[in-house]
């Protein structure tokens, strides 16, 4: 995880470095830190303008490589979610992207009890919801489920009575917060762990968040400049 202080101590040093009396507020840094976790997440999960006809995925998404799946884990949940009699599932207020749906039937057997097998539910596009609900041939059923993402609250489910299944998405990062006081003598903003949160993702995307965040101060540094930043505040213990 990136500690909020140790990120705002490395973006004060460049800033403070490229720009000489360049100041901004917590409430900027705050807002910029919020907007450039969001941008991270976006990046590692597939940029749409990074598509191309006869390339099925950008140069970063979640299924590229496992680099960026690591990335991601931190923000990966796994809930087991209700499905109602209509076969409509409640999606998470907190999800972004879905990687996976499963559902456990559950089959009772002469010999051995119940014999639970996962199954995979498969995403269908809308155009081809009714041909496939419909279909003779490929007629879902619960050992071949399918799904449509309904509307912005609902997925909705073929066939209905699955009654639960498990719904594994990257979720909402929860907005990182630099909190502090002021300083009676310096009136200077002093840094308190008391209602700070730090940012949930690892600790190697320090760099490239930071380098969002100057980007948005305007400033433009290249990835070799901002690691021998980093080695130097490292030199110096700073």
């Amino acid at each position: 995880m990136i500690d909020i202080n140790e990120l705002k101590i490395y973006v004060d040093y460049i800033s403070n470095k490229e720009q000489s009396g360049n100041n901004y507020s917590p409430e900027q840094f705050n807002m910029l830190v919020k907007q450039g976790v969001e941008d991270i997440q976006r990046w590692l999960i597939g940029l749409e303008a990074n598509y191309s006809v006869g390339a099925p995925l950008p140069p970063v998404a979640y299924e590229v490589t496992q680099k960026v799946k690591d990335d991601l884990r931190w923000l990966k949940a796994n809930p087991t979610i209700s499905v109602d009699s209509q076969g409509k599932m409640l999606i998470p207020e907190d999800y972004v992207y879905v990687t996976s749906i499963t559902f456990k039937e559950v089959v009772n057997t002469e010999c051995c009890g119940p014999e639970v097998t996962l199954r995979s539910v498969e995403r269908i596009d809308d155009d081809k919801w009714a041909n496939r609900c419909s279909s003779s041939i490929k007629k879902p059923t619960k050992k071949y489920p399918v799904c449509i993402f309904y509307d912005k609250d609902y997925v909705l489910f073929e066939p209905k009575d699955l009654f639960s299944v498990d719904f594994t998405y990257i979720k909402e990062i929860n907005p990182p917060f630099w909190n502090y006081y002021i300083d009676s003598d310096s009136e200077v903003p002093i840094y308190t762990p008391t209602g700070s949160i730090n940012v949930e993702m690892p600790a190697i995307l320090l760099n490239d968040l930071a380098r969002i965040i100057l980007g948005y101060m305007g400033i433009n540094l290249r990835e070799t400049e901002l690691l021998n930043y980093a080695d130097n505040i490292k030199t110096k213990g700073v």
